[in-house]
């Protein structure tokens, strides 16, 4: 299996405020260093805080109740049929 170098990276994970520079390379290409890592879903930073991951998650479900919020005030036809599918999507919650 060959990996492809351009999308690797690397984090250094660390409790101490000292930054330690470290290269990595592979087959000569040095990694680039980012500060969060997203992976199966979880966006990790480089102290292993998940403060980043929460914020995306809590920011997520802003918008998806803004959504309905909006979904629930308006009276056309139309967003009924809507307003019915989404109560029915909860039910099953």
């Amino acid at each position: 299996m060959v990996a492809k170098v351009s999308k690797c990276q690397h984090n250094h994970i660390t409790l101490s405020t000292a930054a330690r520079l470290v290269d990595y390379s592979v087959s000569g290409v040095e990694l680039s260093t980012v500060e969060n890592i997203h992976d199966l879903g979880v966006l990790v930073d480089s102290r292993l805080s998940f403060r980043d991951h929460i914020n995306s998650i809590v920011s997520r479900g802003n918008v998806r109740a803004a959504q309905m919020w909006r979904c629930f005030m308006c009276k056309d036809v139309y967003n009924i049929t809507i307003k019915r599918l989404l109560l029915r999507m909860f039910d099953r919650c």
